[in-house]
């Protein structure tokens, strides 16, 4: 299901999460289970950009981590770069990087534009038409 928030950026192949600021765990889940059906919709591997530019910080309750960390737990997910973030930001956003790379065993990394994050996926999959 797709919204204002949650798109195909390419069809069937780059998926855009906007982070929704001040969110409640309800639009975590929802937002969660509708980049999920995207995802298992696509053309494998599906990539994700996810743009922080309206949330400014990680959300800090444990469940919504767990919310978030389940986007990765789909075989079908690709890449992820995250844009949108701010400079000063940068130290607690490559710490929760880390931890979900760590968790997750799939890395995550930063762009700052749409076009820079797509550069990567192309880079990183020949497969992708840019």
């Amino acid at each position: 299901m797709t919204n204002d928030r949650i798109f195909w950026k390419i069809p069937q192949r780059v998926v855009i999460l906007k982070a929704a600021r001040d969110a409640s765990i309800e639009t975590v889940q929802s937002d969660t289970q509708s980049m999920m059906e995207l995802v298992n919709s696509g053309t494998p591997p599906v990539h994700m950009i996810f743009d922080v530019t309206d949330i400014g910080m990680i959300p800090p309750d444990m469940e919504m981590t767990g919310e978030i960390l389940s986007l990765f737990d789909s075989q079908l997910l690709g890449q992820t770069v995250i844009v949108g973030f701010q400079q000063q930001d940068m130290q607690i956003l490559r710490s929760a990087r880390d931890a979900i790379t760590h968790l997750t065993g799939k890395p995550i990394e930063f762009a700052n534009t749409f076009a820079e994050a797509l550069a990567y996926f192309k880079q990183h999959d020949p497969t992708l038409d840019v």
